[in-house]
């Protein structure tokens, strides 16, 4: 069976090893799929809009989709005042907390040393600017219900993924955000007949009984190796569901 997979940094893997849940899914299904990786670092669900006929061509049987995570952030407004900051925190680059550290002790300095500073900047940035969220519902809404049509159209079975959860003390208050951006997702797994797989509400709950160390990075977004392999366990037994119901 073979699976494409559609999303932003979450989905695409963090860090020079592109660490993802991708080959904990793989383990877990223990061969059954092959899977494609078409995710994208930063992409929101206008993303694959713009690339459907790739997406199509690669004929994927089931097509995991996960976005919202990107599209639905509360972040610092740059766009008009980016010519201002230092190169490497413009658009495309990073303001919120790194998601790891060095495992070099002097390196490690430094990496908190840019922590502070990317904290500051942020701050001082939307003092100056503002906020901005990147896809409003509307159009997120739009553009999600075009990716399931194309792919249904084409024969994919779309699996469904919530948004991650996230540390509203970093990321402005997101998490309220997000809370609607996956209802819009629900309402459209309910309408498209699609297995939605909530994965907010299990790492909120994870969050709340063992705090952020347990599945997250230091971003307290990124999910770190074991939150990897959580996320993995849900998607794989819902890719389980699909071809159980697909040998009937």
């Amino acid at each position: 069976m073979k699976v494409v997979v559609l999303g932003d940094s979450i989905s695409e893997g963090i860090g020079s090893k592109k660490v993802n849940y991708i080959p904990y899914c793989e383990e877990m299904l223990a061969g059954k799929c092959v899977f494609t990786n078409m995710a994208k670092t930063g992409s929101t669900i206008q993303y694959p809009c713009d690339h459907l006929s790739e997406i199509i061509n690669e004929k994927p049987e089931i097509c995991v989709i996960m976005y919202g995570n990107v599209d639905a952030q509360i972040r610092a407004n740059r766009f008009k005042i980016q010519h201002l900051l230092p190169k490497r925190y413009r658009v495309g680059g990073m303001l919120d907390p790194r998601a790891f550290y060095s495992s070099k002790w002097y390196k490690r300095i430094v990496n908190h040393i840019d922590n502070a500073f990317r904290f500051v900047l942020k701050r001082w940035v939307i003092f100056l600017q503002g906020t901005i969220q990147l896809v409003d519902i509307n159009t997120f809404r739009e553009c999600y219900e075009l990716l399931l049509k194309e792919l249904l159209n084409n024969g994919s079975i779309p699996l469904l993924v919530s948004t991650v959860y996230l540390d509203d003390s970093y990321f402005l208050g997101s998490s309220h955000e997000y809370e609607k951006y996956n209802q819009c997702i629900k309402d459209l797994s309910t309408r498209y007949c699609c297995q939605y797989i909530d994965i907010f509400e299990d790492l909120k709950n994870s969050v709340k009984t063992d705090g952020w160390n347990r599945l997250y990075a230091h971003d307290h977004f990124h999910p770190n190796k074991d939150g990897y392999e959580f996320i993995a366990r849900k998607i794989s037994a819902a890719i389980d569901n699909t071809l159980v119901s697909s040998d009937r």
